[in-house]
């Protein structure tokens, strides 16, 4: 457990790149699963994270830099990437347009979006249906949602607008989990959440089973065994079906930092 005693001081930035690099090779022996697979040719099949799965193996903590495949797909897996509140760019656009075309393409888009973007290069209001006009444009990608602000307006009515909105906005995408509070990251080295992911992964790559009670303690948490099933897994598996919280997260972080450094 030593090689995991680092984890004491890691911020969410530091928990995002280590939890990338286990989301990629676990999601990589649950697609080979499900595709019905036997479990002996796992490991041949796991060419694409092979980087990863070496770099866990020979050092837990090891530098899972930029140019691992976990951290490029993980840029663009969490859309929109970033700092959760931020301007709309160009390329948001470009990306939502894309996207229509796609879905257009495969029979998928509504008709309220099949003719949006054509229509707006016209020059006359006449021609646009009223409720496209009236109608918020919606989430951008599926998890954005575009703002105009009134930056006239001075600052406490800005922040009450914005709550009034997000609470109507969330009754539209609810937050993936059921605790509205920022990821408890400090507690995680604790928890043994990254011996218990490569330990996990392991089985899933050997398909040997152990008890919840042998688990925990193999990596370290000090509860027991019941307590130990209760929490660590849930948590593991909220992670592992998405990062986007922390995501964001290491983006407020690393703009807090940039303030006040």
């Amino acid at each position: 457990m030593e090689k995991y005693q680092e984890t004491e001081a890691f911020g969410a930035a530091e928990w995002l790149t280590q939890l990338r690099a286990r989301k990629y090779v676990h999601d990589c022996f649950v697609s080979f699963t499900n595709a019905g697979l036997d479990l002996p040719y796992m490991s041949e099949l796991l060419q694409a994270a092979e980087t990863e799965l070496t770099l866990m193996r020979e050092s837990p903590l090891g530098d899972f830099s930029d140019s691992t495949w976990s951290q490029v797909m993980g840029d663009f897996s969490e859309v929109p990437y970033g700092n959760p509140v931020r301007g709309l760019t160009l390329l948001d656009l470009i990306n939502q347009y894309r996207a229509d075309h796609q879905d257009c393409e495969n029979g998928l888009c509504p008709e309220s979006k099949k003719n949006r973007w054509s229509l707006i290069q016209t020059t006359s209001l006449k021609v646009i249906p009223e409720e496209l006009i009236s109608t918020p444009v919606g989430a951008l990608m599926e998890t954005g949602e575009p703002l105009l602000v009134e930056m006239r307006a001075p600052d406490p009515v800005l922040v009450e607008a914005f709550v009034d909105w997000l609470k109507k906005a969330r009754t539209r995408q609810p937050i993936s989990s059921s605790k509205r509070e920022r990821p408890a990251y400090r507690d995680w080295k604790g928890y043994g959440l990254l011996p218990y992911l490569d330990l996990r992964i392991w089985l899933m790559e050997t398909g040997n089973r152990i008890s919840h009670h042998v688990m925990a303690e193999a990596v370290g948490y000090c509860k027991g065994g019941d307590s130990f099933r209760k929490t660590v897994p849930k948590l593991a598996n909220d992670l592992l079906f998405s990062l986007a919280e922390l995501e964001a997260m290491a983006a407020v972080e690393a703009t807090s930092e940039k303030l006040y450094s």
